[in-house]
């Protein structure tokens, strides 16, 4: 818009924007660049074997905790699954509600022979 610095719509070469240029190369940011040298910190001193030790404990504690963490989700999935399944035969006996058809997938294999259902 009016009143602002053409600069920012049109920057120019050399002024502070974009890569750094080295004028002697043409056609190529890339090959002039400069990059800063790197600032190396001290090494770390080496772990004991206790320390690793302790350490190796306490990773194996976050992935058994997760295990668990996991297991009890998928039991209460279970669980919740069969509460509801309670609840809605609950339901269908206080109000007279005829009994569904059991599902074809969760009969035993033994109870579809002579039927056709099976097939479906």
């Amino acid at each position: 818009g009016e009143g602002s610095d053409p600069n920012l719509v049109n920057p120019q070469k050399g002024q502070g924007y974009g890569l750094p240029m080295d004028p002697n190369v043409l056609n190529n940011p890339w090959k002039g660049t400069t990059q800063a040298p790197r600032r190396t910190s001290p090494p770390t001193p080496k772990r004991t074997f206790s320390e690793q030790s302790l350490r190796a404990v306490l990773e194996l504690g976050i992935i058994i905790g997760v295990a668990f963490l996991v297991g009890g989700l998928f039991m209460a999935m279970v669980g919740i699954e069969l509460l509801c399944d309670k609840v809605s035969d609950k339901y269908r006996e206080i109000f007279k509600k005829p009994k569904e058809l059991p599902d074809i997938e969760r009969l035993h294999p033994a109870e579809l022979v002579g039927t056709f259902s099976r097939y479906k």
